[in-house]
């Protein structure tokens, strides 16, 4: 795992994942963490540092789920144009 560039203590968050067989490369789960980054800066958090280990986990989930909904909705797609 080389996530350089996001603190140690939200690696568990993705070993959490990948624990339970949920496949997530590096790279999205950097993705992620800009993503975290740039919508405190957005909100103006005042106290970052602990709440990205609050927003972290919530948006790794967030992204999963919109991965499974955009690919079901692929699959469906290539189904109608086959059938069709």
């Amino acid at each position: 795992m080389n996530l350089e560039g996001i603190p140690k203590k939200l690696h568990k968050h993705v070993d959490n994942l990948r624990d339970q067989g949920i496949y997530i490369t590096d790279e999205e789960v950097k993705d992620v963490y800009m993503y975290c980054l740039r919508k405190m800066e957005v909100a103006k958090v005042e106290k970052p540092e602990q709440y990205i280990e609050l927003l972290y986990p919530d948006e790794l989930r967030h992204y999963i789920i919109r991965h499974g909904i955009n690919a079901s909705t692929i699959l469906r797609k290539m189904e109608e144009s086959v059938c069709a």
